[in-house]
């Protein structure tokens, strides 16, 4: 006899009339809900007024996240990221 896959014990503990909560509690089903960063990008605090460049903003850094929400944080970008980004908006202008 095979053991079954995680995924087909969670469906039969499930079918069984156990919720997830109880299930999780009892170390029955492998949580599959935890967000994390999926692709992260330099962003601008702001964008620059007409009297700035790109280079003379503050940057951070836009999350995507595995949920499909995004997330800003405001701590300096990969420096080579950054240098891209810079480079594609100036090539644009």
């Amino acid at each position: 006899m095979t053991k079954p896959h995680n995924d087909d014990a969670h469906i039969k503990t499930a079918e069984n009339g156990a919720s997830s909560s109880d299930t999780a509690e009892k170390g029955n089903l492998i949580m599959k809900d935890s967000v994390y960063v999926v692709r992260s990008v330099p962003y601008w605090v702001a964008p620059p007024e007409p009297h700035e460049t790109f280079r003379d903003i503050e940057w951070g850094v836009m999350e995507v996240l595995s949920d499909n929400t995004l997330r800003f944080v405001r701590k300096p970008p990969n420096k080579r990221d950054l240098e891209k980004m810079i480079q594609h908006l100036e090539s644009q202008c």
